[in-house]
């Protein structure tokens, strides 16, 4: 399943949750704070619970996306299309059934051969349900399940190590989307946030994401939460190397001609103070300083810029934000 939010940012947290596992976070210090800060120290990993600012930036672009398509079903939507286009290895676990029975809840996941847990979610389709029910009471018969349910259902689990399943000791946070606060909802359950902080090993409460927490009402802000991922995914698009790769930059001079425009043109009018202001531009300029451009690559560079600039000035053609 897909919808207009899971098309336009799945794709890009895909990206973002590469860079972290690549330890090329670093990439997007221009992007947030407290990466920029993360950064200066010379951090070349950044765990979970310190990178926790930077996730609510994620899922609040999702939470702002989906608020006027489709709530919950648009937010498990997009963030299992994430998971599954990473084969099954996102740090977000969307919608992770978790055993109640259990003494300290535990995943529900696919197997493998060898009966290990995987880091595939069962899903919600009849065959799955099943199949959960009878794990569940072979491995838990006669214990009674916490707060009267034989599972619950995170929105997200956000995992420490994305190629591991979300056991207990592989979470850093667990979390809740609330679409509404209203009691009479259907789905409305006090005891929720209960079973949430058993799910959690460190007993926290459910980071909630939420209007007032993500502030969609305010351009500014929602346009932070797009920016970081429009780069990341730019960074991730622009990976194809010219006789190398470093890491998640060496970029393509037609790929990303505004980068190359203002490093081989500093200052040269619109042409420079454009491309400063695109995402591309101030995510790759420093990737590509580092990659040592030669100077047979510099020349074709100058050449193709020039021509690629001319085109979109004198024709009109606009760069516009993803989102």
């Amino acid at each position: 399943m897909s919808n207009i939010c899971s098309e336009e940012l799945a794709p890009k947290i895909a990206a973002f949750n590469k860079l972290v596992d690549a330890g090329k976070l670093c990439e997007l210090a221009g992007f947030d704070s407290v990466l920029e800060q993360l950064c200066k120290t010379g951090a070349q990993s950044i765990v979970a619970e310190t990178l926790e600012p930077v996730d609510i930036k994620i899922l609040c672009a999702v939470f702002c996306c989906c608020k006027s398509n489709g709530g919950d079903k648009c937010a498990s939507e997009t963030m299992t299309a994430v998971d599954r286009d990473m084969d099954w290895e996102s740090r977000y676990k969307s919608e992770v059934s978790f055993n109640m029975r259990a003494k300290s809840p535990k995943p529900l996941m696919k197997k493998d051969v060898f009966g290990g847990l995987t880091t595939e979610p069962l899903s919600q389709s009849r065959g799955d349900k099943i199949h959960m029910k009878n794990r569940i009471e072979k491995e838990n018969p006669g214990h009674k399940p916490a707060f009267k349910r034989n599972t619950r259902r995170p929105d997200i689990v956000i995992v420490r190590d994305p190629s591991q399943p979300p056991t207990s000791e592989n979470i850093a946070r667990v979390v809740d989307f609330k679409f509404t606060e209203n009691p009479n909802n259907p789905w409305y359950e006090p005891e929720q946030p209960l079973s949430y902080h058993m799910i959690d090993p460190n007993k926290k409460e459910p980071l909630k994401i939420d209007d007032k927490e993500c502030n969609c009402g305010n351009d500014d802000r929602k346009r932070s939460y797009y920016e970081i991922l429009t780069a990341a995914k730019e960074a991730e698009d622009a990976q194809v190397s010219v006789g190398e790769r470093v890491g998640y930059g060496i970029l393509t001079v037609v790929g990303v001609v505004a980068t190359a425009a203002l490093i081989l043109f500093p200052g040269d009018g619109p042409v420079g103070d454009y491309a400063a202001g695109t995402a591309t531009m101030r995510a790759a300029a420093g990737v590509v300083a580092r990659s040592g451009m030669t100077q047979l690559l510099e020349n074709k560079a100058k050449i193709k810029a020039a021509q690629m600039m001319q085109r979109i000035f004198s024709g009109g053609t606009q760069f516009k934000p993803a989102f």
